[in-house]
């Protein structure tokens, strides 16, 4: 296993172990609702499991000084694209594509909702790889209508890769876009938007989250995490490289040609999805990261 490989997949079980500890507490009515996360975990990852099961909020403490705010922002970020999800299932999407997917199991958990709606998980080939081998261990077979697409962002074009595996542009399309856009060069990101605004029909959306551009540049650090969040990006050698600045969102989104929906700030994630959450306020979620939903106009 090459070097690429090995840091795309160490990453993508880095954040599903946060999924899988989220399902069991400390917060019985704050569960993270990915059910199927400990099925790709690794042995060592699967051991810290059956331990926090155990002590759930003294080992919260341990990760929360290690990774200030990840925990609860994973939470955040799983449970906004899950509603995505499940808002466009409601209003009749007629295609899902996820970029970058990772260890995602949104395909398996909505399976009986997507049911005869072309689903397709991009990702590095690496990492595609060894999720489906872990899917076969687990023994969670393939639905009929999903379809996986290696492809390297940084290298293969994204339209070209996709309408060779039968994506139709005349669909009504989500994309959901979980924890990649900020590792990747600006030019690749409004690559990405304009392929999906040409290539999709009217009414079609993107699911995304992005860190604020001023603390990508570090010109801004502050806020709960936010420092430790770039050193630790930097430390594992995927520096984070691009990022949309919130006061300016809605007007860079429009010149991209997108509708702003939804534009949940670190204070309005607690608001909306955190609320009620019995924990020391400041420790909630990382206040750089944000979350969208915008719409292709037509």
């Amino acid at each position: 296993m090459d070097a690429q490989t090995e840091k795309a997949i160490e990453s993508a079980e880095g954040t599903t172990l946060l999924r899988a500890l989220g399902c069991i507490g400390p917060e019985k009515d704050f569960l993270n609702p990915d059910d199927l996360a400990h099925a790709f975990l690794g042995d060592r990852y699967k051991r810290f499991l059956k331990l926090y099961k155990f002590f759930p909020s003294f080992f919260l403490k341990v990760l929360e000084r290690r990774a200030p705010g990840n925990f609860w922002y994973i939470y955040s970020r799983t449970v906004f694209l899950d509603n995505a999800l499940s808002e466009a299932i409601k209003a009749g999407v007629e295609q899902v594509v996820i970029l970058g997917a990772g260890y995602d199991t949104r395909f398996y958990r909505f399976e009986r909702d997507l049911k005869g709606i072309p689903c397709f998980e991009m990702d590095f080939p690496g990492t595609q790889a060894a999720k489906i081998e872990a899917l076969e261990q687990a023994k969670m077979p393939k639905p009929d209508n999903l379809v996986f697409i290696p492809i390297d962002f940084t290298k293969e074009e994204l339209g070209e890769t996709l309408f060779n595996h039968d994506y139709n542009p005349a669909l009504r399309t989500l994309f959901i876009w979980e924890g990649v856009c900020m590792y990747l060069p600006k030019e690749t990101v409004h690559e990405v938007l304009s392929f999906i605004k040409q290539n999709s029909a009217p009414g079609s959306f993107v699911a995304f989250d992005y860190i604020r551009h001023s603390a990508v540049n570090e010109n801004d650090l502050s806020g709960y995490g936010v420092s430790e969040v770039v050193a630790h990006a930097k430390n594992i050698n995927e520096p984070l490289l691009f990022g949309f600045e919130p006061t300016t969102f809605k007007e860079d989104i429009k010149s991209l040609g997108y509708d702003l929906k939804i534009h949940l700030s670190p204070q309005g994630i607690r608001a909306q999805i955190l609320k009620g959450l019995k924990i020391k306020e400041s420790s909630l979620n990382v206040e750089c990261a944000y979350l969208a939903t915008i719409e292709a106009t037509g």
